[in-house]
């Protein structure tokens, strides 16, 4: 499997001044229960938006495989791997389930290599300055709605599916 997962806002938005402008637990929950054992692929703002919560742990995800993208070969990169693109990403995964899990130019580059798309939406305007309603708008006309649920605190947690 090769998915997007993702968390947006009600407008589209995923990220403001380079982070998560929401906080949910169960989100993250979610998050690392459906990724675990996976690889992820990531871009560089991405990364360093995660930087701060990992502390003195080794991982930047715990139980993943993380996949930095970025053209800049000078980069370091602390718990992950650094790869140039998305395709070498795709050629270093070491697991069979792979996710792409932001930025947005990830999520728009992936497009044309995931069979499925998790998305969550947070029952909130965050004024957010990066968006994906394109990605949003292809996922919703191109793949097969699979199911979801919508949780107490309001969080809609949809699958979206298709056979590539």
């Amino acid at each position: 499997m090769k998915a997007i997962i993702v968390a947006v806002d009600r407008m589209g938005g995923i990220g403001k001044d380079n982070g998560i402008p929401w906080k949910y637990s169960e989100d993250m929950k979610y998050f690392a229960a459906t990724t675990k054992n996976s690889t992820c692929i990531m871009g560089r703002k991405t990364y360093e938006s995660i930087l701060p919560y990992i502390g003195n742990r080794t991982s930047l995800l715990p139980h993943r495989q993380c996949l930095v993208v970025t053209s800049n070969d000078e980069y370091e990169v602390t718990g992950a791997t650094r790869v140039r693109s998305l395709t070498e990403g795709l050629k270093e995964a070491s697991y069979d389930n792979v996710f792409f899990i932001g930025g947005a130019s990830i999520y728009m580059e992936a497009l044309g290599h995931i069979d499925t798309a998790y998305i969550t939406t947070i029952p909130d305007d965050y004024d957010c300055d990066v968006n994906i309603n394109n990605v949003i708008g292809y996922v919703a006309s191109s793949f097969d709605y699979v199911g979801g649920e919508v949780s107490a605190a309001g969080l809609s947690y949809r699958v979206w599916s298709t056979k590539r």
